[in-house]
């Protein structure tokens, strides 16, 4: 189940479940989203759904990404 949270949280988070955190910035290209995880962060692209960088849990990023 996903929970939408409020644009004005100050990382524009769109969704939070337990130790995983999603959240979008629309401030360059490549349109993408974030994940943070308790073991680092991962920028994912939106259009293909592929990591660009980062180093989240890689349980909790398929979770994400899924």
């Amino acid at each position: 189940m996903v929970q939408i949270l409020h644009y004005t949280d100050s990382l524009n988070t769109i969704y939070r479940d337990g130790k995983m955190k999603i959240w979008v910035y629309a401030d360059h290209a490549p349109v993408h989203s974030h994940v943070r995880t308790p073991d680092g962060d991962s920028a994912v692209d939106l259009a293909t759904m592929a990591e660009l960088a980062g180093c989240a849990n890689r349980k909790l990023l398929a979770k994400a990404i899924a």
